[in-house]
């Protein structure tokens, strides 16, 4: 009976989270008469976001959201209710429905950081304003939503309550421009210098312009790239559009922001050589018998980052470089099984794979036999048939 009436209390629960994250996201305007939270009349409701500072950093095997949620609900089940609301990737909504309005709320968050960091977790929270009605959440949120736009110009684990002084930015026009100069005659160590004096301008302000104008910097360099080459356009760098925009802190946006330049600097080098991808495979040809032949090596020879080369690669080939790489060795491979007396240990060592087993899954992978069967298969006479 006891199981039954708490499964009940949940799915309640899960449908009022359900109505309340469609009423703050308006998915649906006609939730807002149906938003009825059970509290008593002096209850106040506290709304809170959950930053995930660290979220691309953390272990696939841990679900950060997940464990946010039950740290946060367990620290505030002694204090009332507490209702969230998923709000992407890496943030979340909580809102504490609770009798006593003084919470103590800052405290309970240096709690909840503490506990997720043995977790690798590191947390950055924004308290909105209480209300006196759920109804009411709303109007917080909205300058919530302000300060979450704003939480590249905070540092991690931070807990931002209320509104806050901004500052005045300026634009770093001056950086952005020498920035395209750069890219275009490959001065890497001048970017870095120009980089680090654009966010000079950046640091310690607290502005919604921050994000706004570290977003114009990514565009100005990303439509230089597109106006150069016709086949690409923004679409292609949307990811790193995202990833940038998304940054939890001004440090993390500056190397991204480094390696798109420093991705731009490979592509117009690249412009400067037509017959790359053709020395890239011929290279690859004449060396599969290296065994320190990867992405990285091929890389460090041809003066390309690994992620350009990577890019490169698979536009000229359709593959990805281990594809492509695997499939030299095996077509060598079986040309040795079938040509040779050699040994699977001596081919696998021919070919670049110092492991046999390794040599041996890959072999039976690409021809679906062993190298044993295919050499027996080879030497058997025309008229002889294996069952």
């Amino acid at each position: 009976m006891e199981d039954a009436i708490e499964k009940g209390v949940l799915a309640k629960q899960k449908a009022q989270e359900k109505i309340l994250g469609d009423y703050l996201l308006e998915k649906d305007a006609s939730h807002e008469a149906n938003l009825e939270i059970e509290a008593p009349s002096s209850c106040s409701f506290v709304p809170i976001i959950c930053m995930i500072d660290n979220y691309d950093e953390i272990s696939k095997d841990v679900h950060p959201r997940r464990i946010c949620r039950v740290v946060i609900t367990k620290l505030y089940s002694y204090i009332g209710k507490v209702l969230y609301v998923n709000l992407g990737k890496t943030s979340m909504l909580f809102v504490i429905c609770a009798e006593n309005k003084g919470l103590g709320t800052i405290d309970v968050l240096n709690e909840c950081q503490q506990l997720l960091l043995q977790s690798q977790i590191s947390t950055s929270y924004i308290i909105g304003k209480a209300q006196s009605s759920i109804m009411d959440v709303k109007e917080s949120y909205y300058e919530m939503q302000r300060l979450m736009f704003m939480s590249v110009c905070f540092d991690d684990g931070s807990i931002v309550s209320g509104p806050i002084k901004e500052d005045n930015v300026n634009y770093p026009a001056s950086e952005v421009t020498a920035l395209i100069g750069c890219i275009n005659s490959d001065s890497r160590e001048k970017i870095a210098g120009l980089l680090e004096k654009a966010f000079e301008n950046l640091e310690g302000k607290k502005s919604p312009l921050v994000p706004l104008y570290i977003l114009q910097m990514v565009l100005s360099i990303i439509i230089h790239i597109t106006s150069i080459n016709g086949d690409k356009d923004m679409l292609d760098y949307q990811d790193a559009i995202d990833k940038i925009g998304e940054s939890p802190n001004l440090s993390t946006a500056k190397k991204l922001l480094h390696l798109l330049c420093f991705d731009a600097c490979d592509y117009m080098k690249a412009r400067q050589k037509p017959n790359l991808e053709l020395d890239i495979t011929k290279y690859m040809n004449e060396n599969f018998s290296n065994p320190d032949l990867s992405l990285t090596y091929i890389s460090d020879i041809f003066g390309y980052s690994p992620k350009y080369m990577g890019r490169v690669f698979n536009n000229c080939t359709g593959l990805f470089f281990t594809q492509f790489l695997t499939d030299i060795r095996m077509k060598k491979a079986q040309e040795l099984v079938m040509n040779t007396d050699m040994t699977n240990l001596q081919i696998s060592e021919a070919v670049g794979i110092l492991n046999e087993k390794q040599f041996y899954r890959l072999f039976r992978k690409q021809f679906g036999i062993s190298p044993s069967v295919m050499r027996k298969s080879e030497n058997m006479p025309d008229d002889v048939v294996t069952p």
